[in-house]
């Protein structure tokens, strides 16, 4: 599932050519693709190679609106913002980035985002291929689903040093989960807490869970844009505007005794760790 995806730089095509070439070889693949941000070209491309593609939200919505045979998908109006790429029911590959060279390139000294991905493998993997089975469910009911291989759980003993957890928030459905699992983890953080992220706009709960986290004497960290980033990204006019306009939520992070730090080559990532022992990396 991605939301961008072009046929005018390396990665649109790249990964298109390589989910055909998985068709060709018998490898049943299934994209779930952003109806408003995707090139059609890429769309286009999947589908003439055998991929079994669904969008996101339509081009043309009002069908399901007022009724006109339209499908049970077709009240998923919202961006399609997560990214992820699951193997076989055993692999995943879970973040932030999306497809185009604007965020892939980048030598330090540019424009380019700063991103991060992670590799999951195992339970989280299966649980994120059963996510993706569900939602193309929901927006494809007359087409076939992907199968999902089940995988048992290894047993959790004194001796495991990690578990990895998948966790999908639906906005547009009501879904609060991610938002959820953060205030569970920052409610509980005891030393310190670094959030890595590229548009910074937390309000109500998690203001509150953070402030409530530096009464402790939690070390709260935010590390987001500057004026440098979002001026190389957007132009120097609309850069400052965007900046200003992020500023307003920096003071709601500072005013409750929140650390934000400044980079300068744009953060595109969203990353949190608390107190050594969470890790989130995705794209909330």
């Amino acid at each position: 599932a991605w939301p961008i995806s072009s046929m005018d730089d390396e990665p649109g095509p790249a990964l298109g050519d390589a989910l055909v070439a998985a068709r060709k070889r018998g490898v049943e693949v299934f994209a779930i693709l952003d109806g408003n941000l995707t090139d059609p070209r890429f769309y286009l491309r999947l589908r003439l190679g055998g991929v079994k593609v669904a969008r996101y939200n339509k081009i043309f919505k009002l069908g399901g609106k007022l009724g006109l045979g339209g499908k049970l998908g077709d009240d998923r109006t919202h961006r399609l913002h997560m990214k992820t790429l699951v193997v076989d029911s055993t692999r995943a590959v879970l973040g932030g980035m999306n497809l185009s060279d604007d965020y892939n390139k980048g030598d330090g000294q540019n424009a380019y985002f700063h991103d991060v991905d992670l590799l999951v493998e195992g339970p989280a993997a299966t649980h994120a291929a059963f996510h993706f089975q569900a939602l193309w469910r929901d927006l494809e009911p007359d087409r076939d689903a992907p199968a999902v291989a089940s995988v048992e759980a290894a047993p959790i003993t004194h001796r495991t040093r990690g578990v990895a957890r998948f966790i999908a928030q639906e906005s547009d459905q009501g879904s609060s989960a991610i938002r959820d699992y953060y205030l569970r983890c920052f409610y509980a953080a005891n030393r310190r807490i670094i959030w890595h992220v590229n548009n910074v706009n937390p309000k109500g709960p998690l203001i509150d869970a953070l402030a409530a986290a530096v009464d402790r004497g939690v070390e709260v960290i935010c590390i987001t844009n500057s004026i440098e980033a979002t001026g190389g990204l957007y132009g120097e006019r609309i850069g400052d505007a965007w900046y200003k306009l992020l500023s307003r939520n920096r003071r709601a992070l500072t005013d409750v005794g929140v650390q934000v730090y400044e980079h300068d080559v744009p953060v595109h990532s969203k990353a949190v760790v608390v107190d050594r022992v969470m890790a989130a990396v995705g794209s909330y």
